[in-house]
């Protein structure tokens, strides 16, 4: 059974793929050494046993432009386009799967 991630975990990982589709990073590796992580808790991360810490979501909020709010509610206001491009990235997910 998927382990639930806390919203915070899932956010840094929907950041992630992002990041890697608007090409801000070329790879998972650059993307953790942006934001300070060993790219071998990646694993542990989704596994549930760890999570990010308050620095590494820092980080990625100040790479991606996104506030700290974004990753703890998810009522938080998104500019239209980025909903929409969220949303196609899901999209797109879930028909590769």
């Amino acid at each position: 059974m998927k382990p639930k991630l806390t919203i915070w975990n899932q956010r840094m990982f929907d950041l992630m793929d992002i990041a890697l589709a608007e090409k801000v990073v070329a790879s998972q590796a650059e993307w953790c050494e942006k934001i300070g992580i060993q790219q071998s808790n990646i694993r542990n991360i989704r596994l549930g046993t760890r999570g990010f810490t308050i620095e590494q979501i820092f980080a990625a909020a100040k790479l991606m432009n996104r506030s700290m709010d974004w990753f703890f509610d998810h009522k938080t206001k998104q500019s239209g386009m980025d909903m929409l491009k969220e949303a196609v990235r899901v999209l797109e997910k879930e028909k590769n799967k």
